[in-house]
């Protein structure tokens, strides 16, 4: 089994340290493992009883690691599940897990469970599955007067300004302040015109377009409003057209069809180009087809080449696929010998970044202790 372990579940403060360990009997079957390539630990932190369980956050965490810094949003008693969990191509993905799902969809349900990725600016979705009866839980009962006093509430906005999410602790709510008050003034002092003037630009071209439902409340409360509002009233379809159909959607007589600035731009742009090019448009046709018929002989070429060089390319595609096995294979070893330090025994109890093993001091880990111990966490309603 797997073993939270938090030295003051009583009366703790809003950054908490939480190490873990695992029985013998887990450790061996996580060892024995032909399909597991590196085993992670999955912590949910969340308020409510079983039917109505409100996650508030959760981490997905190297099993080795042994250590990590839980933050808590709100005072009084959460509920702290974990179980160990692996995906089978595992290349570290799963450590940027996707937030947003309940603990049944995580691991309380299901021994499967989806989670998402990033690699740049595509999504990606993997799967991965828990060890069966590594689940467990503790709760830690965060006390009053360990969150950060929240500043005024006129530098909180003004601070904020830019962001849709409030800072989640002091030391974000610094580097926000410091942009708020050298580059934001600046920034906004170009930021307002050319916002009105595209907002401007946007309204007056709807209109000029003879569209109904333009809504300029944007251009008169700017930092209220979004850009879209403009439009978002404006319905689709040729019966909101002022210059071709009245408000109970009756058609207008042809001759608005002329005022139209659509149908006018269009006749003007066209009676222009074929004045000055139709010469050119003549004496071209020819050179056009000639250009795509040359495309098409460059891509067949191209094609062929590509065919002949496939049996090199699954050459290349089976070597590519060795050496990962082998990356793997390393990697497991590595994580392997790490792993019997964490083994629970009745010495056990929670530690500190202090008392941690020196090999698991890590730089990461050095980080969070320091920022515990100078950034309070804000507390959410």
């Amino acid at each position: 089994m797997l073993k939270l372990l938090v030295e003051n579940t009583t009366s703790s403060e809003a950054v908490v340290p939480v190490t873990w360990c695992v029985d013998h009997l887990l450790l061996e079957e996580i060892k024995s493992s032909e399909e597991i390539i590196r085993p992670y630990i999955l912590i949910v932190v969340g308020r409510g009883d079983e039917e109505q369980f409100v996650e508030e956050d959760s981490y997905v965490l190297p099993l080795e690691q042994m250590m990590h810094y839980l933050r808590f949003n709100r005072s009084g008693p959460h509920r702290v599940r974990a179980a160990v969990v692996w995906t089978r191509d595992d290349d570290g993905y799963i450590g940027r897990f996707y937030k947003g799902a309940t603990w049944g969809d995580y691991v309380g349900l299901r021994t499967e469970f989806e989670f998402t990725y990033y690699t740049g600016t595509c999504k990606q979705t993997g799967w991965a599955r828990r060890v069966i009866g590594s689940e467990t839980e503790i709760t830690v009962n965060v006390a009053d007067g360990f969150f950060a006093k929240e500043p005024p509430r006129w530098e909180w906005r003004w601070v904020n300004f830019w962001f849709d999410t409030e800072p989640r602790d002091q030391c974000q709510y610094r580097k926000r302040r410091f942009v708020a008050y050298t580059i934001q003034p600046i920034a906004l002092a170009i930021y307002l015109p050319v916002l009105l003037l595209i907002r401007t630009a946007a309204a007056a071209f709807i209109l000029l377009m003879g569209q109904r439902g333009v809504d300029l409340e944007p251009l008169i409360h700017p930092f209220s409003c979004e850009t879209k509002w403009i439009w978002s009233g404006v319905k689709r379809g040729r019966g909101n057209d002022f210059f071709l159909y009245n408000k109970n959607w009756t058609k207008r007589h042809w001759a608005f069809r002329l005022l139209s600035p659509r149908y006018l731009l269009a006749l003007f742009i066209g009676a222009i180009l074929g004045w000055r090019f139709h010469h050119w448009i003549l004496a071209n046709i020819g050179a056009v087809a000639i250009l795509v018929l040359g495309i098409v002989v460059i891509v067949l070429a191209l094609y062929r080449a590509l065919v002949g060089f496939k049996s090199t390319e699954d050459e290349r595609w089976a070597r590519k696929q060795a050496k990962e096995k082998e990356q793997i294979r390393r990697m497991k070893e590595e994580y392997l010998a790490t792993l019997g330090i964490l083994t629970c025994d009745k010495a056990h109890g929670p530690l500190t970044f202090a008392t941690l093993p020196k090999e698991k001091r890590t730089f990461h880990l050095r980080y969070l202790d320091l920022k515990a111990r100078v950034c309070k966490p804000f507390a959410h309603s």
